[in-house]
């Protein structure tokens, strides 16, 4: 069996990992723990530098990072559901010398693998023990579907597209050191969804990207104060909502820890938008590298929480005044692990009454709340074409107003968001989310619900007067409740995209205006406004209502079209129909001229959702026979579920 070798790029130089040894051997590396020579020492090895008249810049230690290429064979096999997590094929030392090898740079459609499902990757590299302590970044490639990544059996990651045929971000994740196996072998293991997928086609797999793994000594750590350093993209940013402290830690190579050396800073979001500026002294650190620690405190931290990514602009001089370096460094993929996981206490056993009758509260949001003292995570943004497949948090006013004798949220333009739900949830069931909102004015508030993968898009919009052409119902002039009847999934949004999170803690609700600031259509005159929002169990059958025909007249039916209804679970659709007064429910049968979503048919284009929901496709042709599925042992339909 042939075995994936890795390849080091060193200095610009391909090495292969078997002659590794030898040339770090005579290689000036500058490692964390490493006993090497650091740039820029004089003849005796003297960590102090000369930096008068030199400019330092990013490229002047660029050779002391080292990347591991990852391009070329990997052991590749197949696995059509759970079978590799069951049996975990992610494990550091599971046995895969019997899978067969693919390369890189093709997709495993074109070397001969034809397969719907998930595609797994491994390979191992070696980490040169110069570099202890130091992370390592894994870039990969553009993956077009959704992907998880294991490093020495441990998941560091994973992306899910809300749009599932526009996914191909680049991915990177970081490693920590504590789960490096310096100076012996570590094992990385990918897992990808592929298959002639629509609008994706048959490329699947590790298509084109750069494949490495990147370990520099520089990287940016952040810690609590006081608390371990991690890399910046393994911080939980969570607590900064509610404006926790923290501090950052830049690092540049040792010469330029001189006395008196003085790192200027001036922290912006994507937009160059100003967050806070600052200096701090440079010192040497035990890490064999010079650094200097930016205090972050209560008010920065919540505001870079909402800008979501931010970058730092750096400028280094000495103690003569005189500038030695300058870079601006990307601080644009911020973890929110505890917003995602953790639950939110349930709340003491309370029953309200509704329109749906006497139901169990499970969450109660005061949306007038500092975000300082909210317990429930929270977001807002503007609208930015920028921001796509990206972390969310431009600049956007969202002020706390008093609205017909009550306070409430409310933004004019961009978007705001709370996860709702305390305890657990589950998913499967159906919740009545209730929403206050002012008819003080006419207002205009879309609504997004992320229950899932079939998130829903709701909202309202007061009338503007008895006189208007479209709106001509009157304006009450009080707080009236906006209900919504919410099939609950197994996944809502996260920082890995849609679907990364469990919902079993609660669902994400945005309220947005996609007008430009101080801008609304002609009829309205006010974006979104929210006192609360509330979070009812609600049974489909107990609840529902009662539907009375009309007798003695005709009965007319009324047809609508979801347009994500085939992603849906059928059990959940009918529960849903009940709670909104349905009298009857039909699946999508044929749709969008050819498209058959049942059992193949005559005639028809076969259409499946897989079970990662994406469409896949296959055409009727008569000359080939009967219809058939475009998912090989799938027949229909419904029995992906």
């Amino acid at each position: 069996m042939k075995n994936p070798i890795s390849l080091f790029i060193f200095n610009s130089t391909l090495v292969p990992a078997t002659l590794l040894p030898l040339f770090l051997a005579a290689a000036p590396l500058l490692g964390r723990g490493a006993d090497l020579a650091p740039f820029g020492a004089d003849a005796k090895g003297s960590p102090e530098a000369k930096l008068v008249g030199a400019t330092y810049t990013d490229e002047s230690w660029k050779q002391r990072r080292l990347d591991i290429s990852l391009k070329g064979d990997w052991h590749f096999a197949t696995d059509s559901g759970e079978e590799g997590i069951s049996e975990k094929w992610y494990a550091n030392d599971y046995n895969d010398s019997t899978w067969q090898v693919l390369k890189s740079g093709l997709s495993w459609q074109e070397q001969g693998v034809s397969h719907h499902g998930f595609g797994w990757y491994r390979q191992k590299i070696l980490v040169p023990k110069g570099y202890t302590g130091v992370p390592l970044k894994l870039t990969l490639t553009k993956i077009p579907s959704d992907d998880d990544v294991w490093f020495n059996g441990v998941h560091i990651g994973g992306w899910s597209g809300e749009y599932k045929y526009d996914n191909q971000i680049l991915r990177s994740y970081t490693v920590p050191a504590s789960l490096i196996n310096y100076d012996g072998p570590n094992a990385i293991a990918l897992r990808i969804w592929g298959g002639n997928l629509t609008f994706i086609g048959d490329k699947s797999g590790l298509i084109a990207g750069p494949l490495v793994a990147e370990l520099d000594p520089y990287t940016v750590e952040m810690r609590q104060p006081d608390g371990p350093e991690v890399p910046a993209e393994l911080f939980d940013l969570s607590g900064a909502q509610q404006g926790k402290p923290f501090e950052i830690i830049f690092r540049f190579p040792p010469e330029l820890a001189s006395a008196g050396a003085q790192l200027s800073y001036r922290l912006t979001d994507y937009k160059n938008g100003q967050i806070a500026s600052g200096a701090s002294p440079l010192v040497s650190g035990p890490d064999h590298a010079s650094r200097a620690v930016v205090q972050i405190n209560r008010e920065t931290a919540q505001t870079i929480y909402l800008r979501g990514r931010f970058q730092a602009k750096l400028a280094i001089k000495d103690a003569s005044g005189h500038q030695v370096y300058s870079g601006n460094w990307k601080l644009d993929k911020p973890a929110y692990p505890a917003r995602d996981n953790d639950p939110l206490p349930a709340l003491p056993e309370t029953i309200e009454d509704t329109p749906y009758g006497r139901l169990k509260l499970v969450d109660d949001i005061d949306c007038s709340q500092s975000l300082f003292d909210e317990i429930h995570p929270y977001l807002q943004s503007g609208f930015d074409a920028g921001q796509l497949r990206e972390t969310p948090g431009s600049d956007v006013a969202v002020k706390i107003s008093d609205i017909l004798g009550k306070q409430a949220r409310e933004s004019e333009n961009g978007w705001f968001a709370y996860r709702i739900g305390r305890g657990t949830l589950t998913p499967h069931t159906t919740y009545l989310i209730r929403i206050e909102y002012p008819e003080d004015k006419p207002r205009y508030c879309p609504i997004e619900i992320q229950a899932g993968q079939n998130f829903m898009d709701v909202g309202w919009e007061n009338g503007v007067g008895a006189n208007d052409v479209y709106d001509n119902w009157p304006l009450s002039h009080q707080w009236q409740w906006y209900d919504v009847i919410v099939p609950l999934d197994d996944k809502t949004v996260g920082t890995g995209g849609t679907g990364s999170a469990s919902a079993t803690n609660g669902v994400w609700i945005y309220f947005m205006n996609k007008i430009k600031p101080n801008s609304l259509f002609s009829m309205w005159s006010g974006g979104p406004a929210v006192a609360h929002i509330k979070l009812y169990e609600i049974d489909p059958a107990k609840n529902s209502p009662v539907i009375q025909s009309p007798q003695g007249l005709p009965h007319r039916v009324l047809s609508f079209d979801w347009e994500r209804q085939p992603d849906s679970h059928p059990e959940d659709l009918v529960r849903y129909a009940k709670l909104m007064g349905y009298s009857a429910i039909s699946p999508v049968i044929i749709k969008w001229a050819f498209a058959n979503y049942s059992d193949p048919l005559n005639g028809y284009d076969s259409i499946i959702v897989d079970s990662h929901n994406y469409w896949t496709s296959k055409k009727y042709d008569p000359a080939q026979g009967e219809a058939v599925s475009p998912i090989p042992g799938i027949k229909s339909q419904h029995e992906r579920f």
